[in-house]
């Protein structure tokens, strides 16, 4: 079974403003439809489009992978907020999502291909916004 480690780090001792990145890696093969939940400690928006976000993957994948992008609110509304979404043949994700802000306490959920592609291993994604 593969390892999933998901974080969230602000990179600067600042506040609102700061940059801030959320990091999550699969260790082997994707796995199909597996979660990780990353909950953010203070309020955090990411611009339409997510710029800066990226991603890499030792081995590319054979056919397009699409990774849900959610929002978890404190109230347990999941609602989907974009997807990143590795090409056939390709390691690098595009990320296709509106501007979304997050509470303190409201989690992020990405979710892994409904179906595992046949190739795609040891993937990390990295998805980057702003402290508010």
């Amino acid at each position: 079974r593969p390892i999933v480690t998901a974080f969230g780090i602000s990179q600067a001792a600042g506040g609102p403003g700061s940059p801030f990145v959320v990091a999550c890696s699969f260790s082997g093969p994707v796995p199909a439809a597996t979660r990780a939940v990353i909950v953010f400690s203070s309020p955090v928006s990411f611009e339409a489009g997510w710029p800066g976000s990226t991603s890499n993957a030792v081995i590319a994948a054979t056919g397009a992978a699409a990774f849900g992008l959610a929002k978890l609110s404190t109230g347990g509304v999941l609602a989907p907020a974009g997807t990143a979404t590795v090409p056939a043949g390709g390691r690098i994700a595009a990320v296709s999502a509106p501007a979304v802000s997050f509470a303190a306490g409201d989690a992020l959920v990405i979710t892994t291909p409904a179906t595992a592609d046949a190739t795609l291993a040891d993937f990390g994604l990295v998805l980057v916004g702003t402290k508010d």
